[in-house]
């Protein structure tokens, strides 16, 4: 089917496109421009799209003559539009599968707070899947999953915090699940180092939950990935930053952000063979190996 060609809806005010005028052209474009899906059928069996368009037409040239939409055009409109919407939800050209992240695996609008990167949707899925598992030293008594419904958040909400997120997804799906994708691991780290190093110079964002954060994810990759001394200087500077918090029960997340620097501390320590940077991480809980394996 021929492409339509664009149509330009001219407004004075932001409020102009809320309403029932404006709304309906749009609408009615969309419909018009949309893929036949599923092609209605003669008795014959020959495929036809010649009504559909002959009706959305006629309803477009009626409201443009009219200048107000009629109750039986809208109520047309909405019944077509319906159509081509369960057309859809069944065609083969639409997989669902490929949408899903626990409740939809790719992010069809790529809000991530980098440039989207073909890589992304995938190294994310991994992440929320299988590395922001519930743990009890994180999660305290008296909830559960923190890890997907506070720190997650905050991770999509810093470039910094999310591409060192993405450099220990991409780590961890390389070697658990022997996916590369042709991933560029240095690169993701180089990338990750640079972002943190520009974001910790702004005075606005240098001590914020998500900088704290970042350096103490980038301290646990280091832990695993890296050498003793990378996690020792990472671990140091995130002593600083506490420190010039006021402290590590000023951290944020209704205190999840310090458990989880005492808990890096604590199993980064039995990792490396370090001494502890925080006194609270000293007989706070014993390592937890196979969570820190798992979420780094």
């Amino acid at each position: 089917m021929e492409r339509p060609s664009f149509e330009f809806v001219h407004v004075q005010n932001p409020t102009d496109t809320n309403n029932a005028q404006t709304r309906l052209r749009v609408r009615a474009h969309a419909a018009r421009a949309q893929r036949p899906y599923r092609p209605q059928q003669d008795k014959n069996g020959r495929t036809s799209f010649l009504p559909i368009r002959k009706t959305l037409n006629a309803i477009s040239k009626n409201q443009e003559l009219s200048g107000r939409p009629r109750a039986s055009e809208r109520r047309l409109i909405d019944a077509t539009k319906e159509r081509i919407d369960t057309d859809m939800s069944a065609s083969k050209y639409i997989s669902l599968q490929s949408m899903m992240i626990g409740g939809v695996r790719t992010d069809p609008f790529k809000t991530y707070p980098i440039p989207w990167q073909p890589y992304l949707p995938a190294v994310v899925d991994h992440y929320v899947q299988h590395m922001t598992v519930d743990i009890p030293e994180l999660d305290g008594p008296d909830a559960r999953g923190l890890l997907r419904s506070s720190w997650f958040p905050l991770t999509m909400a810093n470039r910094s915090l999310f591409c060192v997120i993405i450099l220990i997804a991409a780590s961890h799906r390389a070697t658990t699940c022997n996916k590369r994708d042709a991933l560029n691991l240095l690169r993701l780290r180089t990338e990750a180092l640079d972002f943190v190093q520009q974001d910790l110079e702004n005075q606005s964002l240098c001590l914020s939950d998500q900088m704290v954060g970042a350096v103490a994810k980038l301290a646990s990759y280091e832990a695993m990935y890296g050498t003793r001394e990378s996690y020792k200087v990472h671990m140091e500077g995130l002593r600083r930053m506490v420190m010039l918090r006021g402290g590590i029960r000023s951290l944020g997340l209704n205190g999840l952000l310090s458990r989880l620097v005492v808990w890096i501390d604590n199993n980064g320590a039995f990792f490396t063979g370090s001494s502890h940077f925080f006194d609270e991480a000293e007989g706070s809980c014993s390592p937890d190996p196979s969570n820190f394996l798992v979420m780094r």
